[in-house]
């Protein structure tokens, strides 16, 4: 299973001028664990994104149950908001 998020950037006319994405790869738990996050959080066991691996885990633990810092160091968003600030960096930069 994976979480998967996708970010664009658009000029005033619609032109696509930037995009990135991000993943995280996991698999489905089979009960409910955690109460931090919503959705899929309490059932979704990461084990990485693309950019990184999970950082180590004392056990499988649920998106739920990561502590915020654990959470968007392998986040699917973060990861994809990490990637497009590099290329906005890069459509910024004087020519």
């Amino acid at each position: 299973a994976e979480y998967r998020a996708v970010l664009a950037v658009a000029a005033p006319d619609g032109t696509i001028v930037a995009t990135a994405d991000g993943v995280c790869r996991g698999r489905i738990g089979r009960e409910r664990r955690g109460s931090g996050g919503f959705g899929y959080d309490p059932l979704f066991i990461p084990t990485g994104g693309q950019m990184s691996p999970a950082p180590p885990l004392t056990r499988e633990r649920t998106m739920s149950e990561l502590s915020a810092e654990e959470k968007d160091a392998i986040s699917h968003r973060g990861e994809a908001f990490r990637r497009l600030r590099a290329a906005l960096a890069t459509l910024a930069a004087p020519p």
